[in-house]
């Protein structure tokens, strides 16, 4: 019989331009991706950080099956993640898409936008990877070989979102 097992998995928005970071854009980014993953039925809870602003959230689901083995374990909370990855992704490419068709240069921010981590490992999200634990798994094992084993059912995933600013605006 399997039994439910309450897993969190947590959200931090951080801005891409460590240089001069948009804080602005950043909770705005934040608050959208949010109240969106609220109406798809997820909880979400902001978790206090201790410093100024609201970017970090704890998002709370279920396994609902049986683990036998940490790889299970570690497939399962890859798998758990995978709608909250694919929703996150999608909304990334179409701000791109939006920045670029109100921008005059056309160039668009293709740095890293989407990173999932669990116990120190971590891996850039691509459209690729999305519907494919597997895949996501072998990204993460060739960061860190060992983590199979060093992953329990404490373990928490965090997928990391980085806020590329918008277009430039004139002074006014």
């Amino acid at each position: 019989m399997a039994k439910e097992q309450l897993v969190s998995i947590q959200l931090t928005f951080i801005d891409a331009d460590e240089r001069k970071p948009n804080p602005f854009i950043v909770r705005e980014e934040a608050r959208r991706s949010v109240d969106a993953l609220r109406v798809h039925g997820y909880t979400i809870h902001p978790v206090y950080t201790g410093s100024q602003g609201g970017d970090v959230f704890q998002l709370v689901t279920q396994i609902s099956q049986t683990i036998v083995e940490n790889r299970e374990l570690l497939v399962s909370l890859i798998s758990l993640s995978m709608p909250i990855l694919t929703f996150l992704l999608s909304r990334h490419e179409k701000r791109l898409d939006k920045q670029e068709a109100s921008s005059i240069s056309h160039q668009r921010d293709r740095s890293t936008s989407i990173i999932f981590v669990i116990n120190q490992a971590s891996a850039q999200v691509e459209a690729a990877d999305l519907g494919d634990s597997e895949r996501l798994l072998q990204k993460l094992l060739e960061e860190q070989p060992a983590l199979i084993s060093t992953v329990t059912p404490e373990s928490q995933p965090e997928i990391r979102i980085r806020v590329s600013p918008g277009p430039k605006r004139g002074r006014w």
